[in-house]
């Protein structure tokens, strides 16, 4: 559990940064599978932290 909210705490820092990520992103920037990326960033938007914008291919997230 805590190495999971220090993995969503970097997706946090990296939106900071560059304002916004993709999937791929996710997954190089905290070296986990796509689903892993997937499931965190699905959790964050859950929790209200993020917004998905677009679907499938075009899909980025952005800082709530």
């Amino acid at each position: 559990q805590a190495k999971k909210e220090e993995q969503k705490a970097k997706i946090i820092v990296f939106l900071q940064e560059k304002g916004r990520i993709t999937n791929d992103e996710a997954q190089e920037a905290l070296a986990v599978s796509d689903a892993t990326a997937e499931r965190y960033l699905d959790e964050m938007e859950k929790e209200g932290k993020v917004v998905q914008q677009g679907v499938q291919k075009g899909t980025f997230y952005t800082l709530k």
